[in-house]
């Protein structure tokens, strides 16, 4: 049995049955990604009931606080997701976490255009969204992420094989 660091994990308004999944889908992710500073991250979590409806987009993240010590993200998803399109899409999420925790991606303050993607300055303006290679990345890595939670979470296995919305 693998010992996996605690993240720190805050949330604000999840739907019933939503939070123990996503604490520990942020736990897997962490650790497998980030596993020496995984419990020196910070995550919360807030479902938006009109995400959706408002942004025309399930989630984002936010990188919060620049503190090497602590790293702290805010990831918001829209509440009327179902069960399994919540974890996927909170993995696509979590791969933002740790492109931001590991310093891949870094946003320029004064330039909010351009980004810094491993060693390559990227301005957003001129790439469509699906050439973006932070979103090529983590469009690639959700699904075999949320297939490799269910087998290390079994215990979510049937909330995230579910389809109907709670």
């Amino acid at each position: 049995m693998v010992i996996m660091k605690k993240p720190i994990f805050r949330y604000r308004n999840l739907q019933p049955g939503y939070h123990d999944p996503t604490r520990d889908a942020i736990t897997f992710v962490l650790n497998k990604f980030c596993p020496r500073m995984a419990d020196r991250v910070m995550v919360r979590v807030r479902g938006d009931d009109r995400l959706l409806e408002k942004h025309n987009e399930y989630a984002y993240c936010l990188y919060t606080s620049a503190d090497t010590a602590q790293r702290e993200f805010q990831v918001v998803m829209d509440n009327s997701l179902n069960p399994y399109t919540w974890i996927r899409t909170l993995m696509h999420e979590l791969v933002h976490v740790k492109q931001y925790a590991k310093n891949e991606m870094v946003h320029y303050e004064r330039d909010h255009s351009t980004i810094k993607w491993k060693q390559s300055k990227i301005s957003v303006d001129t790439q469509d969204y699906w050439d973006l290679p932070w979103e090529i990345e983590a469009h690639g890595r959700e699904e075999g992420l949320t297939q490799q939670f269910i087998v290390a979470f079994p215990q979510h296995s049937a909330f995230c094989k579910s389809e109907k919305n709670n």
